[in-house]
């Protein structure tokens, strides 16, 4: 038929892995091998695969899943929001927003830019969250959104650390923002 393939291991490694043992070298000599040494291919191993698991979650879960997310909305807390819901100076567009205060159901909102703001600003600068960008949010305007609506259609985007709080009430008190002042008195 064919010619038999020889197996590319050295008598050494075969003798090794059957009981008579490898074949001993003269001493101080190199190894007896009966015909020039291979070495053995290394094989890469792919990572083992991590298996997805879903979860099914008993009906109604997801929405008091939501109810509790509205209720520890925070200020401070920094979200992506839609065009649409979002109220600043000029061009419609999704922007970083930061609950500088919340009253029932309601949060209220300052807007972020990356330039310079209009009035009283906060600044968050990149690594403080997960903006992308050094952010001035400016107290010179500011809108109520229902906190469903925040955690429905927001994306969070990090929350000030606690050290910045005190930054965030400077922030409105030097703004004219009776709406915002009034709250944080509370």
């Amino acid at each position: 038929m064919g010619r038999r393939r020889e197996s590319p291991w050295c008598p050494c490694q075969r003798a090794a892995s059957t009981a008579k043992g490898p074949v001993q070298p003269e001493a101080g000599g190199p190894p007896v091998l009966c015909r020039p040494h291979k070495p053995r291919p290394r094989v890469a191993l792919a990572p083992p695969e991590v298996p997805s698991v879903m979860v099914s979650l008993p009906d109604g879960a997801l929405s008091k899943l939501l109810e509790l997310r509205v209720t520890l909305t925070q200020t401070g807390e920094i979200f992506w929001l839609p065009a649409e819901l979002v109220r600043y100076y000029g061009d419609s567009k999704p922007r970083p927003c930061i609950v500088a205060a919340c009253d029932g159901a309601r949060a209220h909102l300052v807007s972020g830019t990356s330039q310079r703001a209009r009035g009283p600003a906060l600044v968050v600068e990149v690594g403080e969250t997960r903006l992308m960008k050094r952010t001035e949010f400016d107290f010179s305007i500011t809108f109520p959104l229902a906190l469903r609506d925040l955690a429905t259609r927001g994306s969070s985007a990090g929350r000030l650390p606690a050290e910045r709080l005190p930054d965030l009430t400077a922030a409105i008190d030097a703004s004219k923002l009776i709406v915002l002042k009034r709250l944080v008195a509370k």
